[in-house]
């Protein structure tokens, strides 16, 4: 009996002393895939990283983590030209495998998901309209199914119809497109002027690209949520290589 309880004093131990190392090693980890994903990616900060999976010990002498999500708060993109903050960026790596003397990696499968908000959507084409006509404005708002509101305002006043858009990607050119059905007739309003109507489509509903996403990912779907505009990103064969 006496045996027995020694026997699992040690085992308690040893596992202890296990489970201490294997946290020890994952925080070291998730502090160098950090490093390696700003520098492989191409962002501006370290990301936040949680590799996920008990033990991770296993995980590390056989070279390859199966799952690791990566958060940045904010991120910048490109969109037609005019930078764009895209919110809350999360990127889940499948089967990381390290590569060389632990000097690099590389994700069989990433994808993630971020948000342009539609106060930023708002501010970036109000800024494209008053190069054209400075009393005009832009906002857009969630519609509901998967539509977005597109308010047009004159000196910040709400005088046009609000248009409904469904969001389109078109997946062979990478472009995102706000498809409007009807645009409504300006036509007799103060500060306007005549044959706006042509250019308020030109505006509103064309397509638009989206440029500087991380490094080896591309869009892969967009989706009018409440929040904003969501973006998904997938890639293949994603390297996190860098000093």
């Amino acid at each position: 009996m006496r045996a027995l309880r020694i026997s699992l004093i040690l085992l308690i131990v040893f596992g202890g002393l296990f489970t201490a190392a294997d946290r020890l090693a994952l925080v070291f980890a998730e502090s160098e895939v950090a490093t390696r994903a700003r520098s492989g990616l191409g962002l501006e900060s370290e990301p936040g990283v949680s590799i996920k999976g008990f033990p991770f010990l296993t995980q590390l002498l056989g070279k390859e983590i199966d799952h690791v999500e990566l958060d940045l708060k904010d991120y910048d993109v490109e969109l037609d030209g005019r930078q764009a903050r895209l919110e809350d960026l999360s990127i889940e790596l499948r089967n990381t495998s390290i590569t060389g003397n632990f000097s690099g990696a590389e994700a069989e499968r990433a994808s993630g998901t971020g948000v342009l908000s539609y106060e930023e959507l708002s501010k970036l084409a109000t800024q494209e309209v008053k190069e054209v006509n400075d009393a005009l404005g832009v906002e857009f708002s969630h519609a509901g199914e998967g539509q977005v509101v597109i308010q047009v305002t004159v000196l910040g006043q709400r005088l046009i119809p609000e248009m409904r858009a469904d969001l389109l990607l078109h997946e062979d050119s990478q472009l995102v497109q706000l498809k409007v059905d009807e645009i409504p007739s300006l036509e007799g309003l103060p500060l306007i002027g005549t044959g706006l109507e042509e250019q308020l489509r030109t505006w509103v509903d064309r397509e638009r690209e989206i440029r500087g996403l991380p490094e080896g990912l591309s869009l892969d779907g967009v989706e009018a949520v409440e929040e904003g505009v969501n973006l998904s990103v997938t890639g293949t064969d994603v390297s996190l290589s860098g000093s």
